[in-house]
C-alpha cells in the first residue's frame, strides 16, 4: 500500500504536485473551491480540510496571503 499524502490547495501548484506525487502516494486533496471533478479525473481522492490534514503527509499548496489562516485551520 502506498502513503497517504494530503495535498491543501488545488489549484495549479496542488495539480501539479498532485499529477507528480500519485504515483508513489495515496492522494487526498481539498481546496476552497470545489475541484472534486479536477481530481477525480485525475485519480485524486477528494475530502474535506480535516481529512486532509489528517493524513501523515500533508503538502501546503496554498497562497502565502492565506498560509497564517491554514496553519491555524489545521493545527492540532
Amino acid at each position: 500500500m502506498r502513503p497517504e499524502l494530503g495535498i491543501v490547495g488545488y489549484g495549479r501548484c496542488g495539480q501539479l504536485a498532485a499529477e507528480i506525487l500519485e504515483s508513489d502516494f495515496q492522494v487526498l486533496a481539498t481546496d476552497v473551491r470545489d475541484r472534486s471533478d479536477d481530481a477525480a479525473a485525475r485519480g485524486v481522492m477528494w475530502g474535506d480540510l480535516a481529512a486532509c490534514a489528517s493524513r501523515p503527509v500533508v503538502l501546503l499548496a496554498v497562497p502565502i496571503r492565506t498560509m497564517p489562516d491554514v496553519l491555524k485551520a489545521i493545527a492540532p
